[in-house]
């Protein structure tokens, strides 16, 4: 099933903010975590980060350094 479900995230004070993560655990299959701070849709063909973890059993994590 190929089908996308969007989030969208806003910090709104990042003065002590160094990394911020994004998990998912998938209970059927391999979920795939496609990140973007500029595109408000991203794809498999358009992200800026994505998880890189193949195994169903295995939580995908994107990272991400906040800049100061």
């Amino acid at each position: 099933m190929n089908s996308y479900k969007y989030y969208s995230f806003t910090l709104q004070d990042a003065r002590d903010v160094v990394n911020i993560s994004f998990h998912v655990d998938s209970l059927h299959g391999d979920a795939d975590l496609y990140l973007s701070r500029n595109d408000k849709f991203p794809t498999k063909v358009d992200y800026e980060k994505r998880s890189v973890k193949s195994l169903s059993y295995v939580p995908d994590e994107v990272l991400y350094s906040v800049s100061p």
